[in-house]
């Protein structure tokens, strides 16, 4: 009977599959023994009962409603199959089993073959559980309570065409043939290649922290192309050597990216992330109320094959303001040790990250004088405002300064360097106007607008409301 088979399916996919499975979580394997319990009963009864139906419906739901739940809460195939067959399959690629975290770091090959068999044990376990064709089953034996959902459009989110492109040819490959089990060098090279979500094809991360503190992906990452920047080659190319090194596991610096307000400074930062992400550079956005749980995300990201620049865009502390120390002790003098494959990056308008108000230490401090010539006083004299820690107080206001070795200032564009920016934003939007008439229309706009500093965010814009104009949206 299929009703015998389904229920010996479940059993063997329960009994083989371990407690340390990395596939399902404490909850999931509860859903799965309670369906497995209520078509225990179902199948004992001699005398079927609309209650045994509704306990073996209510359970079945249950877990659909799970699995659907999971899936759309990440990313998942498009397929008229059964819902838990979807689910499960993803689970293959998508799951902290020991042997596919493993796979992160090292190609599938290299890893022990005790690992590999408890992967492949595992791989028949939930092949055993998608055999029943639940929802068919399901529909056929509780047929007036339950319609099936098949043939409803699932779209993905949040993968790159390749990382998805491969995910939908390995699965397509599975579901057709079966035998789940074979297929485990292939699923291993997979996460090899992609990865494990949420790191998986995902160029940026912000942080969350409730319930407890992990990386969110930022799935609709403002990308940037380097190309479009102009003017400040030679110091964008510091800031790429500095970066090139970092990504090929060297050691590089922290880095203050400084200078006039829309000149670039975060296009940048963007802009390296996207050229360097095929050599698995990633984005760490970090705010203010992020700095006290650095620590913790440091040993999320400290094992991770990939390398992460920690952005800190527009900073700029105040005179004793909190985060000031906190965040100069976390990126350099506790007791916990930065991870080697995170560094930072931050964007000011200011070369000091902290407000000093006027106050200017001149020359080396007093201790890095010769004795001759550090004199304390000023012709013999102490000046009426004497502040004995004065280079104490500069200097806890320059700590942070110091955890950024490279300081890079990004000047404003010349006229003629902003003016080729403004064309090529308009070809890129494909604006077809005379240059001459274009830029008219440029100075007269930013004039009447007040944009008394013209950069690359100004020409942005302009484009933007010139398309709009074309457009006659106007009132």
């Amino acid at each position: 009977m299929l009703e015998e088979k389904a229920l010996r399916s479940v059993s063997r996919g329960l009994a083989l599959l371990s407690h340390h499975d990395g596939f399902f979580d404490k909850k999931e394997r509860q859903l799965w023994c309670n369906l497995q319990q209520a078509l225990a009963e179902w199948l004992s009864a001699e005398k079927l009962t609309n209650s045994q139906s509704d306990r073996l419906l209510s359970a079945y739901v249950d877990l659909e409603a799970h699995a659907i739940y999971d899936m759309n809460n990440d990313w998942e195939d498009i397929s008229d199959e059964e819902i838990l067959t979807d689910w499960l399959l993803g689970r293959t690629l998508d799951s902290y089993h020991p042997f596919l975290v493993a796979c992160e770091r090292m190609n599938p090959s290299e890893i022990s073959p005790r690992l590999i068999g408890h992967f492949r044990r595992d791989l028949r376990a939930i092949e055993a559980l998608a055999k029943p064709k639940w929802e068919t089953f399901i529909e056929s034996h509780c047929k007036a309570f339950y319609v099936s959902d098949r043939g409803r459009e699932r779209y993905p989110t949040g993968l790159n065409s390749q990382a998805w492109t491969d995910r939908r040819e390995l699965l397509t490959a599975m579901r057709k043939k079966g035998d789940w089990e074979a297929f485990w060098e292939e699923i291993g090279v997979y996460v090899h290649t992609h990865y494990l979500p949420p790191f998986r094809a995902v160029k940026a991360f912000s942080i969350c922290h409730k319930p407890a503190v992990h990386l969110h992906p930022i799935s609709a990452f403002d990308e940037f192309d380097l190309g479009i920047l102009e003017g400040n080659e030679d110091r964008i190319k510091l800031i790429m050597n500095n970066t090139h090194c970092f990504v090929r596991g060297h050691k590089a610096h922290n880095v203050l990216i400084w200078g006039s307000r829309g000149g670039g400074k975060s296009s940048l930062v963007r802009g390296l992330i996207c050229h360097f992400k095929d050599q698995g550079l990633r984005a760490l956005e970090i705010v203010p109320d992020d700095y006290s749980v650095l620590p913790e995300i440091f040993e999320i990201i400290r094992d991770r094959p990939e390398r992460y620049i920690g952005v800190l865009d527009n900073i700029s502390l105040e005179r004793g303001d909190p985060d000031l120390g906190q965040l100069s002790r976390v990126l350099e003098g506790g007791l916990i040790a930065m991870p080697d494959n995170l560094i930072f990056y931050a964007t000011s308008n200011y070369k000091d990250l902290v407000d000093r108000k006027g106050e200017r230490r001149q020359g080396l401090g007093v201790m890095q004088m010769n004795e001759d010539d550090g004199a304390r006083t000023i012709q013999g004299k102490r000046p009426d405002l004497y502040d004995p820690q004065q280079h104490q107080r500069l200097d806890e206001l320059r700590a942070l300064d110091d955890r950024f070795a490279l300081k890079i200032y990004v000047d404003t564009l010349r006229k003629e360097q902003y003016e080729s920016v403004l064309f090529s934003y308009a070809r890129n939007a494909g604006i077809d106007c005379p240059d001459d008439d274009l830029l008219k229309a440029f100075n007269k706009w930013s004039m009447r607008h007040n944009h008394d500093l013209v950069g690359g965010r100004t020409a942005r814009d302009f484009i933007r409301y010139f398309q709009l104009e074309q457009l006659d949206c106007r009132v």
